[in-house]
């Protein structure tokens, strides 16, 4: 399947499916399915020139590379997370803890 347009290029970079001709044409053919929101953001980027496109483009794509590195960061420290929030519950159970004073910050 030969590249489509930027905006199409785009949507399959989202459902990590680069490069992939069977996913791509599965996608293109009603595999995948998007919003209904969604599809219209597309169907208005597709009307912007070119560069906007693309610059549309590559912040959409790194803000969900960015995304998906969040959610692994907290996934792989979820345990970390849960000893600290312990941790907190009994301090402030013993009253080892003082109330916050935002103007202090």
């Amino acid at each position: 399947m030969q590249p489509l347009n930027y905006t199409t290029e785009v949507m399959f970079a989202t459902a990590g499916i680069i490069g992939d001709n069977k996913k791509r044409e599965k996608a293109f053919y009603g595999g995948y399915t998007m919003t209904q929101l969604l599809n219209k953001a597309f169907e208005k980027a597709n009307q912007l020139p070119e560069t906007e496109q693309n610059a549309l483009g590559q912040w959409l794509i790194e803000e969900i590379i960015a995304e998906k590195k969040w959610q692994k960061s907290f996934a792989e420290s979820e345990n970390e997370l849960s000893r600290m929030a312990e941790e907190a519950l009994e301090e402030y159970e013993k009253g080892d803890t003082a109330p916050l004073d935002s103007n202090q910050l």
